[in-house]
């Protein structure tokens, strides 16, 4: 592999020469993130966080996460068996909530994420009632962070 001073990178395995582009940061746009106020906050290990989803997903698609002053639950209900994850005040990095919530979110997108995370020392979470749910933690010694979103699963009446 070598670099061209032009912005190429030059890569060459026997008979194959292959020239390609790095990304170029100025040409990326920033996402747009939304403001949200979220009312109940969670600091947790990624690999207790991450253990619990992997358990929840043995049992159903939809996980439903709940707070108050004193606990952080995570709970799914199959039909024939269900999962309840509760972690105690003293068990947590950190927990901030004013009044209880409790929120529904699919598990399609959290196991998944899960795999990134289990090797991370605090993911925050937070989120409301029916609130969407964001996700934060730091990598490679704060060299990158992730901020994700997951909207709520809400269940209307009358449908």
């Amino acid at each position: 592999m070598t670099y061209d001073g032009k912005g190429d990178v030059l890569m060459n395995l026997g008979k194959i020469d292959r020239s390609s582009r790095p990304l170029d940061n100025n040409t990326l746009n920033p996402p747009n993130l939304p403001n949200l106020d979220l009312p109940c906050s969670v600091t947790i290990r990624g690999s207790e966080l991450a253990q619990a989803f992997r358990a929840a997903r043995q049992v159903g698609d939809l996980v439903t996460l709940s707070i108050d002053q004193e606990k952080f639950t995570i709970h799914v209900s199959g039909p024939n068996d269900s999962v309840t994850v509760v972690y105690g005040h003293d068990e947590l990095q950190g927990i901030t909530c004013e009044s209880p919530a409790k929120s529904q979110y699919s598990l399609t997108y959290l196991v998944p994420l899960g795999k990134v995370f289990s090797s991370i020392e605090s993911v925050t979470i937070a989120f409301g009632e029916n609130f969407p749910l964001a996700m934060d933690f730091t990598f490679s010694d704060g060299s990158g962070s992730v901020k994700y979103f997951l909207a709520p699963r809400v269940e209307q009446e009358g449908y």
